[in-house]
């Protein structure tokens, strides 16, 4: 028994259309996280950890530009990085949110910890379903690649396309 397979993203987008404006908005963020990370580098004596967010975010653009060019080209592959690194993300986060409304419960503030709760599970909610709406592209070009490079269907599409027409059929 899986999972629920969404057949839409945000319920009136295609999941297609939704996985590539996951893409464009990965892409826009890191760029503006990256530009934030520069000018925020100025003054900031901390080096190395600036330079490790700006890597970060460059490997964040270059993965969504992947994952919108294996959505144009239909090419199951160069969704993979994008798959792989938000599923390490929500592992984190299914780490680090609960971890983290522990310790501040353990230290008395019960306040912040049902409101880090709360937000944890509806971050890790929103980023687990966008994750399935990519998902679902995934598998549905993985079946387009199968396809294609399965000969008996190939054969038979052909073989249907080539097929003489009858003339005397009538349809209804």
């Amino acid at each position: 028994m899986g999972w629920c397979q969404p057949t839409s993203c945000c319920f009136c987008l295609s999941p297609r259309t939704g996985t590539l404006i996951l893409g464009y908005m990965g892409v826009l963020t890191a760029a503006i996280g990256l530009l934030i990370t520069l000018v925020d580098a100025i003054g900031n004596k901390n080096l190395p950890l600036v330079e490790v967010l700006s890597v970060e975010e460059v490997v964040r653009a270059a993965v969504c530009v992947w994952l919108i060019q294996g959505v144009t080209k239909e090419k199951s592959s160069m969704m993979l990085p994008y798959m792989l690194l938000k599923g390490l993300v929500i592992l984190i986060m299914c780490i680090g949110f609960p971890g983290l409304s522990i310790y501040l419960g353990v230290h008395g503030l019960w306040k912040e910890s049902a409101i880090c709760a709360a937000v944890g599970a509806f971050v890790i909610g929103i980023t687990t379903y966008c994750y399935k709406v990519v998902d679902v592209v995934y598998e549905e070009i993985k079946q387009l690649e199968k396809a294609s490079m399965d000969p008996e269907c190939n054969i038979a599409y052909n073989q249907f396309q080539n097929a003489p027409t009858d003339n005397n059929f009538t349809r209804f």
